[in-house]
């Protein structure tokens, strides 16, 4: 019990959890509504929203190569002026 406390309550790792990982979740909330706005036909204001991901954390570029395939796929699919 005391070991798994000490374990638990180490500065260095409450520092590295709160501090570095706290950000995360306004990113993936910016992703999230992305691909709710790509869903809605809203392509304009998805990738609005994805950028705002991307400049606000790099983490976002895991997803980056998923939805640069769908805006082109769309792109090419629709073709013309839509596309």
């Amino acid at each position: 019990m005391v070991t798994i406390l000490s374990i638990l309550l180490q500065p260095s790792l409450i520092l590295i959890d709160n501090g570095h990982f706290q950000y995360n979740s306004f990113p993936i909330a910016m992703t999230l509504l992305a691909v709710y706005l790509f869903q809605s036909n809203r392509d304009v204001l998805g990738a609005v929203a994805f950028s705002a991901s991307l400049l606000f954390k790099q983490m976002g570029l895991y997803w980056s190569p998923a939805v640069f395939g769908y805006l082109l796929g769309k792109c090419v699919w629709v073709g013309g002026e839509q596309g």
